[in-house]
């Protein structure tokens, strides 16, 4: 017998441009989506170069919308707590949130896990003491 948990559905999972456009995708199915992003927009792509020339390697495409100031996202669909993040690109420490990045959260905080808001919140506070 093989017995399974119903997946849990909510939560938000994907990237968060500087523009404010989210782009969904499975949880652990970042990578992909990267490659998409990138390999469907001229402007990244080059960016996404230059920046491998810059660190004299070829980075993987997450971490390179991450020096974009890209924001990752992901929630598990086995169970709500240690598996939701928002990853903030603090490859710079005085990094904030985009101004249309900042809309998009306040719009979809609702649809944001418990430990997903809490990391939000704690950027927007790091971001109004400095």
């Amino acid at each position: 017998m093989i017995r399974t948990e119903p997946l849990i559905t909510d939560g938000l999972s994907g990237w968060l441009s500087p523009e404010g456009v989210f782009y969904s995708c499975q949880y652990m199915r970042h990578g992909d989506m990267a490659m998409q992003i990138v390999n469907g927009n001229t402007e990244l792509r080059q960016q996404q170069i230059k920046i491998n020339v810059e660190q004299g390697t070829i980075l993987p495409l997450e971490q390179s919308l991450k020096m974009m100031d890209w924001i990752v996202m992901g929630c598990s669909p086995y169970q709500e707590g240690t598996g939701d993040y928002i990853f903030f690109p603090l490859h710079d420490p005085n990094w904030k949130c985009s101004n249309a990045q900042h809309e998009w959260f306040e719009q979809n905080k609702n649809s944001m896990r418990t430990r997903q808001f809490l990391m939000y919140k704690a950027q927007k506070e790091r971001e109004q003491r400095a």
